[in-house]
């Protein structure tokens, strides 16, 4: 009995380790999504900094390309490096400032180091002369003062808008990893700065482990994709971070740039309170456990009653209740409460079952009343047409014949539709003189019931025209009938071979406008009937339409 309350004590501490389990979740949930938004805005604001930076470069060497000492360059060095000079301490962000010309040779220089060295085989000179536009270069060890800079260039035009030089400068990379470590991101935040072939060039935390090395393949993918975006991943240095990341497809452009929001820090809050509702469970199933022990003797009574109660439902006694009463205690309560939901479960069972007893017989009285009515119409039929065409009589008996059939699969599936294999079978039952006069093939496929019912009365007046005229009246004839179904478009064949030779009617009959106009608009049928002299060749093509499902159609076929 102690080991039954044990058992009933863990089951009463689920809810509470569910409702943690739940808390948790969705604590977590919300942590992660502000998270994620706050990595995004960091990353967001870090790459609009970037890009004022670079906007701040390029205009500078826009202002700069319009000074006559600059442009004049090839023809006045000495002019060009006085006017150069004062410009740098001005810009302490910069490491130099200088003039190539068209073949990559240094035409002009601010700090006194020698002209002449050329600087063609330097990437971003030559994109910038490719391309004719600003450029934001890769990581570059400076020719001329040996440090890490990320170059910066922009063709000099003269005054007729020709391009005549590249104006160079380079963004200092220390000046740079101070600005970043000045922003801040927290105790184990981390902002990462990388040229376009994934090379570091600022980064905070440890720039001087990190900077000029490469980021690792796993991540590359990040580095020239289409968008921004965050996940969760194992930082380089071992941190586990939610990092954003933008692209250098994006602003500024030429620039990876991606911002790393510690999760330990993140989820301090909630990790707190995650041990501390744990250490709560834990000390009250503790305590429950021992009550438990200690109470066994009590209550064993009551509660055998009701685990043999929740046995006896097991097995499909539905009439077992516990019979107790609230009153005589906590336990009594718990199976007053059992019988009450019991006594509800066994209601709700029988409502369900005369709901379906109700459905059974709203479809058979259904079943009935259709066979009733095509009776009675073959039956005013016959009466119309006494004494009249025999031919027209037995036509419009054997159109009947074939509606019925339809009915008669869809009455199967209760209204729901009809197979449309099993509504070609039963209009093409009544002309079938031996087993192989017809070969059909298709695939499996639901019907909407209007949809079969017109189906089935085109099928039977190909069948009646094959019968009179074509294939099926032949002693070796043979109809080949198949169809396709593609997203939910149905395309049926009917190819007639080995009857009398075929001959293009010169009028349109009753029948042949009956196959072209059978469907309704929803349906978007189309019809193409060839008279080859081999035989009568049809395509028909037409929406499936929607079959419903059970409790739709008896609603549907008893409105």
């Amino acid at each position: 009995m102690k080991k039954r309350l044990i058992f009933v004590a863990v089951a009463a501490l689920i809810p509470a380790t569910v409702l943690l389990a739940y808390n948790e979740y969705t604590s977590r949930a919300a942590i992660k999504a502000q998270v994620n938004a706050k990595a995004l805005e960091e990353n967001r604001q870090a790459a609009s900094e970037i890009e004022r930076l670079i906007e701040g470069a390029k205009g500078l060497l826009a202002a700069t390309a319009a000074i006559p000492d600059v442009q004049r360059a090839a023809a006045d060095p000495a002019a060009c490096k006085d006017t150069l000079a004062p410009l740098l301490p001005a810009v302490p962000w910069i490491r130099n400032l200088f003039v190539l010309d068209l073949s990559g040779t240094l035409i002009c220089e601010p700090t006194g180091v020698p002209l002449g060295p050329s600087f063609a085989d330097r990437p971003y000179f030559q994109e910038a002369v490719r391309r004719n536009a600003f450029h934001i270069g890769e990581y570059t060890q400076s020719r001329l003062t040996d440090v890490a800079v990320l170059p910066l260039a922009l063709p000099l035009r003269n005054k007729e808008g020709r391009t005549i030089a590249i104006l160079t400068s380079g963004i200092r990379l220390d000046w740079l990893n101070d600005r970043i470590r000045e922003r801040g991101l927290g105790e184990r935040g981390a902002l990462t700065i990388a040229d376009r072939n994934g090379v570091i060039i600022a980064r905070n935390p440890q720039p001087e482990r990190f900077v000029g090395t490469r980021i690792p393949d796993s991540f590359q993918r990040l580095v020239n994709g289409p968008a921004e975006g965050v996940m969760d991943v194992i930082s380089q240095d071992g941190t586990p971070r939610v990092i954003a990341y933008s692209p250098t497809t994006r602003p500024p452009g030429g620039l990876y740039i991606s911002v790393g929001i510690s999760k330990a820090d993140a989820y301090a809050d909630v990790n707190r309170q995650t041990f501390i509702a744990a250490l709560s469970i834990a000390l009250g199933s503790i305590i429950a456990l021992g009550a438990a022990w200690l109470a066994g003797g009590l209550i064993r009574r009551p509660v055998n009653r009701i685990v043999s109660v929740i046995k006896a439902w097991q097995a499909g006694t539905g009439s077992a209740r516990t019979a107790l009463r609230a009153k005589e205690g906590d336990v009594e309560m718990v199976g007053e409460a059992l019988d009450r939901m019991l006594d509800e479960l066994e209601r709700r069972s029988l409502e369900i079952k005369r709901a379906e007893g109700q459905r059974d017989l709203l479809m058979r009285e259904l079943a009935h009343r259709v066979k009733n009515t095509l009776t009675l119409v073959q039956a005013i039929a016959h009466q119309t047409f006494r004494g009249k065409d025999p031919q027209l009589t037995r036509s419009f008996a054997e159109r009947l014949i074939a509606l019925a059939g339809a009915y008669d699969v869809l009455l199967g599936q209760e209204f729901a539709g009809g197979d449309i294999r099993a509504v070609v079978a039963a209009a093409l039952k009544p002309h079938l003189p031996r087993k192989d006069t017809v070969v059909v093939s298709g695939e499996p496929h639901m019907l909407a019931p209007n949809i079969a019912l017109s189906l089935s009365m085109v099928v039977h007046e190909l069948a009646t025209n094959a019968t009179k005229y074509g294939a099926l009246s032949a002693d070796h004839g043979v109809v080949l009938v198949s169809w396709s179904v593609d997203r939910g478009r149905v395309t049926l064949h009917w190819h007639e071979r080995g009857g009398p030779p075929v001959a293009v009617p010169t009028t349109e009959g009753f029948g042949s406008k009956l196959v072209r106009r059978a469907f309704g608009p929803d349906a978007e049928a189309s019809v193409e009937i060839k008279y080859l002299l081999s035989g009568v060749r049809c395509e028909l093509a037409f929406n499936a339409g929607h079959a419903a499902d059970r409790g739709e159609a008896v609603i549907s076929a008893a409105s």
